[in-house]
This record gives structure tokens, sequence and C-alpha cells, in this order.
């Protein structure tokens, strides 16, 4: 919320300032029946910028992490040691929590700020006021700035030159994470992979054993 609270939510997904772009960036008459939700779409971005949501820059790698692997919504997707909170015979709130960095988080929250960003431009564009068209488009830097940080440092930490495709990373342990699941290629949907990741991460989506009749496996 825009005050700060959040309660439990730990499995709060970064998808709604998208969504919203999506479904009227095609009706710019509808951009601005958007405009009162501005201040609880800062909340949701806000919500992932402080620990233990990030791994402050600095004093870590300025990584982004889950609170537990179902948070990511592919619940059968096997990147960590211990899944959950729900897999109760190994998880460890203080050790597994908060730890999982993964690239499909940096993908749904670039493309987040990327949203919030086109928002604010079309807002700015039919605002009557210089001074708050100008407030606007410096909102809009911001946001486009920290999309690009954000697929800077998924590039750095989550982008593996000698396995050819993505990984994940426990940020706690400090420790990489090579399980062969779909993640290895999400970044090609999201547009954050250059082209020669894109040519080296599709090489391992469809290796032998990941493809099947019905698509990317999404277990190791």
């Amino acid at each position: 919320t825009p005050n700060g609270a959040t309660g439990a939510i730990y499995h709060a997904k970064p998808v709604i300032v998208q969504g919203a772009w999506l479904s009227c960036r095609n009706n710019p008459s509808v951009v601005a029946e958007f405009e009162p939700f501005e201040e609880k779409m800062a909340a949701l971005l806000a919500y992932w910028d402080h620990p233990p949501r990030y791994h402050v820059l600095g004093r870590g790698d300025g990584l982004h992490v889950w609170h537990d692997q179902l948070q990511s919504g592919a619940d059968n997707l096997v990147t960590s040691r211990c899944p959950s909170k729900f897999s109760f015979w190994c998880w460890d709130e203080a050790k597994d929590a908060d730890s999982l960095a993964s690239v499909d988080l940096h993908m749904f929250l670039a493309r987040e700020h990327v949203a919030f960003a086109r928002f604010q431009r079309a807002w700015a564009a039919v605002t009557p006021s210089a001074s708050e068209a100008k407030r606007r488009a410096r909102i809009a830097d911001a946001h486009q700035n920290a999309s690009d940080m954000i697929m800077a440092q998924m590039n750095k930490w989550l982008w593996s030159e000698e396995l050819g495709y993505y990984i994940a990373r426990d940020v706690k342990a400090n420790t990489t994470i090579t399980n062969h699941v779909y993640l290895m290629g999400m970044p090609l949907w999201g547009g954050g992979a250059t082209e020669a990741q894109a040519v080296q991460s599709a090489a391992a989506l469809l290796a032998s054993g990941m493809y099947s009749d019905w698509g990317v496996r999404s277990t190791s």
C-alpha cells in the first residue's frame, strides 16, 4: 500500500503495472483512467526496492529476490535446495527466505518500471501544465533508468558465459544455481537478452531432455 504496510504478502508478483499498460496502450483515451492509481503503482514498485526484497548494491550484488520459490508462480520450478516454507523438512526461514534471485523476477520488475515510465510520459503528454509535464518526464526517466539497472545486474550475475544460459543465485550463500529449467531462456520473452545470449539460450532450451511435446520443461 502507499503507506508501506504489506502484512505478509510474500507472494506479491510484479506484473500489475505492465498488465495495466498492455490493457490500454492501443487506446490512448483509456490511459487517463489509470492516473488515479499512480500512487499505488509507485507503491508496488517501491515494495521491491528495499531489503529483504533487494540485495543492496554495495553490500550485495544489487539483485532482487523472491521470498521463496513458490513466489515465482512456477510451483514445480526446482532452482534451490529447498523450494518453500511448505517444504517443512528442509526449510530454514533465516537461511532460505529471501535468498533466491532468478531471471523471472528481474524481467518482470524491469518491465514494470518501463510500463510506469510509459504511463508517466502518456500522462505528461496530456497535462496542460508545463511544470507538471517536466515533473512526469523526470519520473519517467528515473524508472527507465531503474529498469536499465535491473537488466544490467541480471546480465552481470545471472548470465553464465561458460554455460551459455541464464542461471539463478542464492544471494545469502553466495552460490550459483545451474539447474536446467525454462528460466534458462526467460529473458528471451522479456527482451532482455543480447543477440548472442538469445542464440545460446535457445540452444540450451532445445537441448536433449529439455523440450517435450507440451513445451520446455519446468523441473530439473
